[in-house]
This record gives structure tokens, sequence and C-alpha cells, in this order.
């Protein structure tokens, strides 16, 4: 969370999927099977994340065609409300 320019606190939890993570996106995130195999399942995981969010204001580089899809697609399944606004830092090349 950043207040007035500066980090107040931030969020970082892995959850567990509850299936195999592709190869390509372990060779990307450096998440294995091993590391999950004990987390919490996503359901819970976007329901900390919501009470961590509160009404703050999402932002994130790419974040309306990556993140976001994956954090709605995460609370709908959990019956979690989820209409924060949101900033997105990329900029469209002409």
């Amino acid at each position: 969370k950043v207040v007035k320019g500066e980090v107040v606190d931030r969020f970082d939890e892995l959850s567990n999927p509850g299936r195999k993570v592709v190869p390509r996106i372990a060779r990307l995130t450096h998440i294995t099977d091993e590391m999950l195999a004990d987390k919490p399942p996503v359901e819970e995981v976007i329901k900390l994340f919501r009470e961590f969010v509160g009404d703050f204001v999402l932002v994130g580089h790419n974040i309306k065609n990556s993140d976001l899809r994956y954090i709605l697609k995460a609370a709908d399944k959990a019956g979690v409300r989820f209409d924060n606004a949101f900033l997105d830092t990329i900029t469209e090349l002409p």
C-alpha cells in the first residue's frame, strides 16, 4: 500500500491453485509445485487480499490485461465482491 508516496504495507502470499504449475509459468515466476503444496487455496487468499486492499486503487503495469483478470476470476469463484478502481501504467504504442 502506498500512502502519500510512501510504502506503508505489503501483501505477499502464495496460494495453492489445486493443479500443477505450467512449465512456462514455473520458468517465468520460479514458483514450483513444491512451493505451493502447503499453501492455502486461492479462495482463501483472495479473501485476505480483499481485506488488505480495502477501497484502495489497484495500480499495476498491464494490470487490465493480466493481473486484474486473475484477481476478478478468483474473487468471483470465492464469492467476493471486487470492484476497486485501477490504474494501468502500460501505455499503448501508436
